[in-house]
């Protein structure tokens, strides 16, 4: 089931650190947020540095409750990262942010296969030519 994003956790005292992070984005996440911002992507709308609880996630699109990062992995603090985020109904995706850097499209392919799968899970209608 997915969540409302107004009904999502929210932690105040992550106000200013997400707006730095957001002013201050690493290069990966720019090639990233490039590639899906302004509804590029799929006709969706993705957030950059969302506050969910006492995570921020590098994006989120709260059409599909889809969230991800770009970093090189943390495993024992994504573990419970993820675990959180999934406890909320929200489907996490993780990219690399080295190989964002080497081979963007294969990280951008990445996304769109979880990006559909999510959309086909949902019942959410695929835009022409997704496929």
């Amino acid at each position: 089931m997915l969540i409302n994003y107004k009904e999502l956790p929210f932690n105040p005292a992550l106000r200013e650190r997400a707006r730095e992070l957001r002013k201050n984005m690493t290069f990966a996440e720019v090639l990233l947020y490039n590639e899906i911002k302004c509804k590029k992507w799929l006709g969706l709308n993705f957030d950059r540095q969302k506050i969910i609880g006492s995570y921020i996630v590098d994006f989120y699109c709260p059409a599909l409750g889809l969230v991800g990062g770009t970093h090189n992995v943390k495993a024992e603090y994504d573990c419970v990262r993820d675990e959180y985020l999934q406890s909320l109904g929200l489907e996490v995706v993780h990219l690399s942010d080295t190989e964002i850097k080497k081979c963007k499209h294969w990280q951008e392919m990445i996304l769109y296969e979880r990006t559909i799968e999510r959309m086909k899970k949902l019942g959410v209608c695929l835009p022409a030519g997704a496929i």
